[in-house]
């Protein structure tokens, strides 16, 4: 390493580019909404696809998602030249799960709600 390390925090054996102890709240909080929506997708993922627990866990990890998406243009505006992608990242993520929020209204009502027959399939209980 070749840089000075005082602008390093090191947890855990991760370096994390800053001392900012308002950057590295945020970056804590992230890592949460982050755990907290991986979990929340995988259980609405892997559960069956009707009412009850898969839209509750989806809504949960779409939610979670839009304050992931928030702490991470925070810590991008920080820190923008080093993290423009990671903010495109996120962005590109929350309008993917936004775009199709709107097509699971219709979930098991082929061709209705706006669901699409093409879409309609594989997200319903068929």
């Amino acid at each position: 390493m070749s840089g000075a390390t005082s602008d390093v925090t090191v947890i855990a054996g991760i370096e994390i580019p800053s001392t900012s102890p308002i950057f590295l709240t945020i970056v804590g909080l992230h890592i949460a909404l982050g755990l907290a929506c991986v979990i929340a997708g995988a259980i609405a993922m892997l559960s069956r696809k009707a009412r009850g627990r898969h839209p509750t866990f989806g809504t949960i990890y779409y939610w979670c998602l839009a304050a992931v998406v928030v702490s991470a243009t925070t810590l991008a505006v920080m820190r923008w030249q080093e993290d423009i992608h990671l903010f495109l990242l996120g962005a590109l993520a929350f309008a993917v799960a936004s775009l199709g929020a709107p097509l699971a209204v219709g979930c098991g009502a082929v061709g209705q709600h706006g669901t699409s027959p093409a879409w309609a399939c594989p997200t319903s209980c068929c």
